[in-house]
């Protein structure tokens, strides 16, 4: 998804004059910013303009534009989102793992069937 700066803007007008106690809730800007389609999509230009250094913060009850110690709890909020990924996708990959070993050797154990027939080809 292509970022838009003007879009971006639009964005940053809503967030502003914001606060960790008065925040701005995702649908509330959604519905300012006609080039937004769904919270996912503010949610992926919210994360690309946090990329470019602009000090977007979160919780549950919404956006603000923060200071460094709001910088710092939301990046702490943001690890303990990374680590309970982390453990998804281990236990998936574990979980895919032990299909396909359990996959593995049963097909081992079935017989040749007795109707099938190889043929040649030259």
């Amino acid at each position: 998804m292509p970022i838009a700066k003007v879009t971006c803007e639009k964005i940053l007008d809503c967030i502003r004059g914001h606060n960790k106690l008065q925040p701005i809730r995702g649908p509330s800007i959604v519905s300012q910013v006609p080039e937004l389609s769904s919270d996912v999509e503010l949610r992926k230009y919210i994360n690309a303009m946090r990329g470019a250094t602009v000090p977007i913060c979160s919780s549950s009850d919404g956006y603000w534009l923060g200071d460094a110690q709001d910088c710092y709890q939301c990046c702490e909020e943001l690890t303990g989102r990374i680590m309970g990924i982390q453990k998804a996708i281990t236990g998936l990959r574990s979980a895919a793992d032990r299909m396909v070993r359990k996959q593995h050797i049963t097909e081992q154990r079935l017989p040749e069937s007795p109707t099938l027939v190889t043929i040649p080809l030259e």
